[in-house]
């Protein structure tokens, strides 16, 4: 099931609000005004139960509705009870104005009301659903009229009342489709096909004016979605909302605005908010219209009742809506409680999902043994084939938080951080079809995006290796800035040469904050020709690393939250060996290599283009001063990530 927002045009307005419908369970039952595709967020059985009061004087409560709903795969059903879907009138037949009164005027007495209603809904995969909607309602008519009555010298005005009844059926159809990630269109009808006793032509029926209204949801951010609807009428609606929680606890909040083109009156905000805890839900919302609520008795004649939830006559009021669900499957080996998504996916970071965790599930063992569970992961757009996680054996009875992993493929190029789906499948055993598949956002992240995580440069600094080695090759054969005085310093010769050859040109463009969010590639760095010291880092490490020169990032973290990252590069050189570069012991480092002997390291200042010289004086000076002077390494101040 995919994650969508209800909202509702006038014959989609729904008295609980406006909220997010997610097929994990953690958004609220929703009526079938808001939900006509009938793809219902639920696992497996739902109560909601509807109340409110008015908001304009009238503060007596209110029983709207009873609903009962139930899932089972991909079906899903509902059953409706109404009571509190009524409308009552009394029309003065003297004049042509609405009356609360009669006074001893004649009246007529309208009661229009919904009865109950049912729907269906089939989910057809995770991108589209459609169902179907019945319901059930009545008209009763109190006509009250003046008879006559003669005797023999006397003429008699009597008081007579007749009631009639009328009943009808209403059949609907809706669906939804999820076009991209993150945004999803709908359609539905309204009076598409009805089965009525109402006498045609009598102005006091129901509207049975045939209607359609299309609509789109889009999140643009995990927690955050706008919607809008329209009618084919001219009726707009449009919302958004805020979704967020963790576990067991899941809250939304959101508002409305809504305006029908049949009766500029009926038109104004919705706003609402619901909480959930484990299986029980509370939402509470209002419905407040910008103009006061009056209409005539010919515009009542001219537009018929087209909704008993919301018209020209309705008033300002309160609702609160109560939920339970019921979601633990006696048939199933397990159930799933919680699907979290831990971390948004950096896509640059490779295979770095294989080791960490990017969402985690609570999963319950219903069985009476020991249970081996299984959990795959598939990322709409991004890899379609399920990756799984290790498996885990839950005891008889227990609830285990599973974690879950991934693989990020190296062929993922998109700049831009793109909203997608991951769904997540629960299977018992080795074999055989998922028990429960559970839908959830994640954000990926563009390949330039960087988690500000020092060790994670590695992935930038390996993406271009191959290319900056054949680069770095042919400036050594093309330059004769790389004489050596002895076989020892060839590997120092090389790293002068090369800092010197690249640095040429390049600009450093500070970044005033000392945060990361997007790190250039080293090709893109060469060829924009500047970047702050991440870029600049990731540019020397990786060429240097193309030729086989071993490198280490070296991360400055000031007690005031500034950070700086440079570069130390190992010479090949042997402790003994230093003075073939420097006579200065504060200039170099010594520190292991990938083989465990011990090596003559220098500290690199990359944003220092005057040349290789100046390069080394600043990267030295600072780092005899924080790391070692200072004792950064040990207070962890300053610390030394490898590169791999």
């Amino acid at each position: 099931m995919i994650a969508v927002m209800t909202i509702q045009a006038q014959s989609r307005f729904g008295v609980t609000g406006v909220y997010p419908v997610s097929s994990s369970g953690t958004a609220l039952l929703t009526p079938m005004e808001s939900l006509p595709w009938m793809n219902l967020p639920l696992k497996d059985w739902g109560f909601m139960l509807d109340a409110g009061a008015g908001l304009n004087g009238d503060a007596s409560g209110q029983l709207y509705a009873i609903s009962l709903a139930k899932r089972e795969g991909s079906h899903s059903f509902l059953l409706r009870y109404t009571p509190g879907y009524i409308r009552e009138f009394s029309l003065v037949k003297s004049d042509q104005y609405l009356s609360g009164t009669g006074g001893s005027y004649l009246t007529a007495l309208l009661q229009y009301r919904e009865l109950f209603g049912a729907g269906y809904g089939y989910e057809f995969d995770e991108d589209f659903s459609a169902g179907v909607t019945l319901r059930n309602f009545s008209r009763k008519t109190e006509d009250n009229s003046v008879g006559v009555v003669f005797t023999s010298d006397t003429l008699y005005l009597l008081s007579e009342k007749e009631t009639v009844t009328r009943s009808r059926w209403q059949f609907d159809l809706g669906a939804a489709y999820r076009l991209l990630p993150g945004l999803m269109i709908n359609l539905s009808s309204h009076n598409l096909y009805l089965i009525s006793q109402e006498t045609e032509g009598d102005i006091y029926n129901f509207s049975d004016a045939v209607k359609f209204s299309a609509g789109a949801d889009w999140k643009p951010f995990a927690s955050l979605g706008v919607s809008f609807a329209g009618e084919s009428d001219g009726s707009l609606l449009a919302g958004v909302w805020w979704s967020g929680g963790a576990g067991k606890v899941q809250y939304t909040a959101g508002s409305g605005w809504f305006y029908d083109n049949n009766s500029s009156d009926a038109s104004g905000f919705q706003p609402s908010a619901a909480f959930r805890y484990g299986n029980a839900g509370l939402s509470a919302g209002a419905v407040i219209y910008t103009k006061k609520r009056t209409s005539s008795q010919e515009e009542f004649e001219r537009n018929r009742i087209t909704s008993l939830i919301n018209d020209g006559y309705s008033g300002d009021r309160f609702t609160i809506s109560l939920q339970y669900f019921l979601e633990a499957r006696s048939s199933g080996s397990l159930t799933v409680e919680d699907v979290t998504v831990i971390e948004n996916i950096y896509t640059s970071l490779a295979g770095e999902y294989a080791e960490r965790p990017f969402a985690s599930a609570l999963v319950r063992n219903l069985s009476g043994k020991p249970l081996k569970v299984r959990i795959g992961s598939a990322i709409q757009g991004y890899h379609e084939q399920q990756i799984f996680s290790p498996a885990v054996y839950i005891p008889s009875g227990d609830t285990l938080r599973i974690l879950v992993y991934t693989l990020v493929t190296g062929g993922y190029n998109e700049k831009k951080s793109v909203l997608a789906q991951v769904k997540f499948s629960f299977y018992a055993g080795d074999e055989g079809e998922p028990e429960e598949e559970i839908v959830k956002p994640v954000l990926l992240y563009g390949i330039n995006a960087w988690n500000g995580r020092t060790r994670d440069l590695n992935y930038f600094i390996g993406r271009d290796i191959q290319e900056l080695g054949s680069r770095a090759k042919q400036i050594i054969s093309d330059s004769a800035g790389f004489a050596f005085e002895t076989q020892q310093a060839r590997q120092f010769a090389y790293i002068r040469g090369l800092y010197q050859t690249i640095a040429k040109g390049l600009s450093y463009v500070s970044d005033p904050l000392a945060t990361s969010d997007y790190v250039q590639f080293p090709l893109e760095t060469m060829q924009v020709r500047g970047g702050d010291c991440d870029d600049l880092s990731v540019l020397f490490a990786a060429l240097y690393e193309s030729i086989g020169i071993e490198t280490a990032l070296i991360d400055y973290s000031a007690s005031s939250g500034m950070r700086h990252v440079t570069v130390m590069v190992n010479t090949g050189l042997f402790p003994e060996e230093a003075w073939m570069i420097t006579s200065n012991e504060q200039k170099y480092f010594i520190k292991k290599d990938i083989y465990g002997d011990d090596r003559v390291w220098i500290p690199l200042e990359v944003t220092e283009f005057r040349g290789f010289n100046e390069s080394w004086e600043a990267g030295a000076e600072r780092f005899s001063r924080e790391a070692i002077q200072e004792y950064g390494l040990v207070k962890g101040t300053v610390t030394l990530i490898d590169v791999y």
